[in-house]
């Protein structure tokens, strides 16, 4: 039986990018690194592979599934439906990304005005510290973001937030903490 040199690429990119994510997970995972003490580049590396590379693997693990012959080309009912994906893609990441990084800065600086008035002993003046690191859509209307903040001394979060943009706004649906103060 002769196996379509397609075929083989496409089984073996994705079996070598499924292994790399898994194993980027794990080490990243095992290090107990936090971003804060890496330096921006570090940081926005460390993000983008924990994100990425798994997003990658899947989207490589789908398309090496869904094909069914892999040498004929998608029919025209499947590729009208993947340029829709894209384009909601494109608009939630173009659109979407900066909403949810302007809702979380708003959420934090509201926040942090809040503990200010207090007259606070925590308030130092190198608060408020805001970053967000990277936010990816998963699906179109729903983006992970990685972003952190440190409004006093004991009131901190760094970590993966999902959120679903909806044009008229920004609802955060989870937060998974990296590091918390």
């Amino acid at each position: 039986m002769h196996v379509p040199t397609k075929m083989v690429f496409g089984a073996a990119t994705t079996a070598t990018v499924f292994t790399i994510a898994v194993i980027v997970l794990v080490i990243g995972s095992s290090l107990d690194l936090t971003p804060p003490e890496l330096s921006d580049t570090s940081t926005l590396i460390y993000v983008t592979l924990q994100i990425g590379l798994p997003i990658l693997a899947g989207v490589l693990m789908w398309q090496l599934l869904s094909r069914r012959d892999p040498i004929s080309l998608p029919s025209t009912r499947w590729r009208g439906w993947g340029r829709g994906i894209v384009a909601a893609y494109a608009v939630t990441a173009i659109f979407g990304a900066p909403a949810v990084q302007s809702e979380s800065t708003r959420r934090s600086v509201s926040e942090y005005k809040r503990l200010k008035a207090t007259g606070s002993v925590r308030v130092w003046d190198s608060h408020p510290y805001l970053r967000t690191y990277a936010s990816v859509p998963i699906v179109p209307g729903v983006l992970v973001t990685y972003h952190e903040y440190q409004l006093d001394g004991l009131y901190g979060f760094g970590g993966f937030e999902v959120s679903v943009w909806y044009v008229a706004g920004v609802l955060s649906v989870a937060a998974i903490p990296v590091w918390l103060s």
